[in-house]
C-alpha cells in the first residue's frame, strides 16, 4: 500500500536482450574429378618403339620395353637393340612377332625367351649395356634402318621415352 497523496507513476527500464545473427552456411560446391583418359587403340601399320630404359634396376638388371605402336603385328627376326658407343653392344632378335599395341621387355641378363620377354644373355642382372652417365637406346629393322632411338642424360634412373 501506498501512503496517503503519493500517485504511482511507470517507468521504463530498457534491457538489453541478445538477437541471433544469422552466419553463414558453408555450401558444399562440387569440383571437378579428373577422368582418366584412355589410351587410345593402336592404329596404322607395325611401328615399333622404346618406351622405356630401365638404366639403374640393381638386384633386377638392365632392360629395355618396346611397344609396337601399330595395330598391324611387327615381325621383329634380325632387328637389332644397341646401345649408343661405338662398336655398340648389340642384340639381335630372335625369330619373334610384336603383335600390334603389345610390350616387350628385352632383358640384358640371361633368361628363356617369352611373348613378352627376351634375354640378351649376357649373365646375372649385374651387367650393364646402358651406361648409368648417359647414352642411347637404338631399335634398328632387320636393313638397318633405325626406327626408334631414346637418349638420356646422367643420374636417370629409368628413361622414359616419347
Amino acid at each position: 500500500t501506498l501512503p496517503p497523496g503519493v500517485t504511482p507513476t511507470a517507468t521504463a527500464t530498457a534491457t538489453a536482450t541478445p538477437t541471433r545473427t544469422p552466419t553463414a552456411t558453408p555450401t558444399n560446391t562440387p569440383t571437378a574429378t579428373p577422368t582418366n583418359t584412355p589410351t587410345p587403340p593402336p592404329v596404322g601399320p607395325a611401328n615399333p618403339q622404346i618406351v622405356r630404359i630401365y638404366v639403374r634396376a640393381p638386384g633386377v638388371g638392365q632392360r629395355v620395353e618396346i611397344t609396337n605402336r601399330g595395330a598391324d603385328a611387327a615381325a621383329m627376326h634380325n632387328w637389332t637393340l644397341r646401345d649408343g658407343a661405338l662398336p655398340p653392344q648389340l642384340y639381335t632378335f630372335p625369330a619373334f612377332t610384336l603383335a600390334g599395341g603389345a610390350t616387350v621387355t628385352v632383358w640384358v641378363k640371361s633368361g628363356t625367351n617369352t611373348a613378352t620377354d627376351l634375354y640378351w644373355g649376357l649373365g646375372d642382372s649385374s651387367v650393364l649395356v646402358w651406361s648409368t652417365s648417359g647414352d642411347s637406346a637404338i631399335l634398328q629393322d632387320a636393313l638397318g634402318i633405325e626406327k626408334s632411338r631414346c637418349t638420356y642424360g646422367s643420374s636417370v634412373l629409368v628413361a622414359e621415352c616419347q
